[in-house]
């Protein structure tokens, strides 16, 4: 997506006619490519002070949007944050009174909401304004105080903040992570004085990061139901996703212990936090969906899949309803099978050709469009599609052994002449070692495995048993 259409899309600001109005047409209406944009004005510099002037007026629009699809906490924190820089304007221009009282009000409310920084920053100011004025020695020993305590606030946010970045890219690069334990003790001592929430956001999640790591189960658990409880007990008014997002990271953990009660229980507890319809709602949906899967409960699938297809679309997150595509193809497969009742009209190759999966989710496409040609008995492309799949393993499956295994399964079901005796005995080898390979602990389960392969197989013996 290119700049110009990116901030349109949180702007009101629309051109009434010009060659502004011309500029947004061609660049954001009909996403022109950029060689005809520039030949349709006089110049290339008159083009470029266009787009720049274009911009501006776009970005000073995004001020005035009424951002519908934010929660009501993000309304008020960027409330908050324009009344922030409002004040320091009539602060520095020849409104000072105004200013100050807009600012002491921005100070009351960024206290109240957990925005330390703008506490601090608006403080410091109110501070020096009071200092001079010699009737006003209580208000300049009060934001005095203030600047001293978000001073130390701030430096312990951003230093917890910077470790977590820190422990990411050691992590991305592979490099060295032993001196990252002591740093969170030193995180630790501080929690016994500094509730504000965006430290502990990042105190918690460098801890949960650290110990998904080392592959502790016991711990990501821990740290997660102590965040969670952390943020639920909280007097701060929070953003949901500080509780939500610490739960969430919980279910893939629980779908690999087989804790599938606990999973629901998890599920239960944060599908209300995100609005119904938005990102994170589909998202919990979505694991629903998959811990129906994982626990054999196909009923609970089938419900997550109805209750998503019966919210209006209005996200423009198109990963999302692919995700919700490869589900119900899911779904039709079991229903194939005489597994449960799904009535939707389901098309293999209409299915392969219309969806557009994530990277991870690709392999699932391979994998659903076998599944459904063998249950169609259609053989002979079955056959031809099996022979390409050690060339689509090189490709595809580094780093992914369950795939690997499993689509050597597939294979041996040619391999096998599609007889049940036969056909376990040539999957045997890679059976075993889809045994002793088990599931990572990864949030992307929804699209590496949602459905586990031992299900799957079972569902391809049962159909090649007499």
């Amino acid at each position: 997506m290119n700049l110009l259409k990116a901030i349109s899309l949180h702007s009101n600001y629309r051109p009434l006619g010009g060659d502004l109005l011309k500029l947004f047409q061609l660049s954001i209406v009909e996403e022109v490519g950029q060689a005809e944009v520039v030949s349709a004005f006089k110049s290339q510099g008159y083009y470029r002070h266009l787009k720049a002037d274009l911009k501006n007026r776009l970005l000073d629009g995004i001020f005035l949007s009424s951002f519908k699809e934010l929660t009501a906490i993000q309304h008020t924190h960027f409330k908050i944050q324009k009344r922030n820089l409002e004040s320091k304007m009539l602060i520095q221009s020849d409104q000072r009174i105004a200013g100050v009282t807009i600012a002491e009000e921005t100070v009351a409310n960024a206290e109240k909401y957990g925005l330390v920084e703008i506490v601090y920053t608006l403080s410091r100011d109110l501070e020096i304004i009071y200092a001079v004025n010699k009737n006003e020695t209580r208000k300049y020993q009060k934001y005095k105080r203030k600047v001293a305590i978000y001073l130390k606030y701030l430096r312990q946010e951003t230093t917890a903040q910077s470790l977590f970045a820190e422990l990411a890219h050691c992590i991305q690069r592979k490099k060295d992570t032993s001196h990252i334990l002591a740093a969170i003790e030193v995180l630790r001592s501080w929690t016994f004085e500094n509730s504000q929430y965006k430290f502990r956001f990042y105190y918690y999640s460098v801890r949960n990061l650290y110990a998904r790591l080392h592959n502790d189960h016991a711990q990501i658990i821990k740290i997660c139901k102590e965040a969670a409880a952390f943020f639920s007990q909280s007097t701060t008014i929070l953003p949901y996703t500080t509780e939500w997002s610490f739960r969430f990271q919980m279910l893939p953990v629980y779908l690999t212990q087989k804790a599938y009660g606990d999973a629901a229980v998890c599920i239960k507890k944060i599908l209300h936090l995100p609005s119904k319809g938005s990102y994170n709602w589909h998202l919990t949906l979505l694991y629903k969906a998959v811990l129906g899967f994982y626990s054999n409960r196909r009923g609970v699938v089938i419900q997550a899949y109805n209750e998503a297809e019966s919210i209006k679309k209005k996200l423009s997150a198109e990963v999302i309803y692919e995700r919700w595509k490869i589900v119900g193809a899911y779904l039709a497969l079991f229903g194939k099978a005489g597994q449960l009742h799904f009535p939707a009209e389901f098309r293999t190759y209409r299915f392969v050709n219309d969806t557009k999966p994530n990277g991870t989710a690709k392999i699932n496409m391979r994998i659903l469009e076998l599944l459904h040609l063998l249950l169609d008995d259609k053989r002979k492309v079955y056959m031809n599609r099996v022979e390409t799949i050690e060339q689509y393993i090189s490709t595809n499956c580094k780093g992914k052994p369950r795939a690997k295994y499993f689509l050597r399964m597939l294979r041996a079901v040619e391999d096998g002449d599609y007889n049940a005796l036969r056909v376990e005995a040539h999957a045997k080898k890679h059976q075993d070692l889809l045994k002793r390979t088990a599931s990572t602990i990864n949030i992307n389960v929804l699209d590496s495995e949602p459905v586990p392969y031992p299900i799957l197989w079972d569902l391809v013996m049962d159909h090649l048993r007499p």
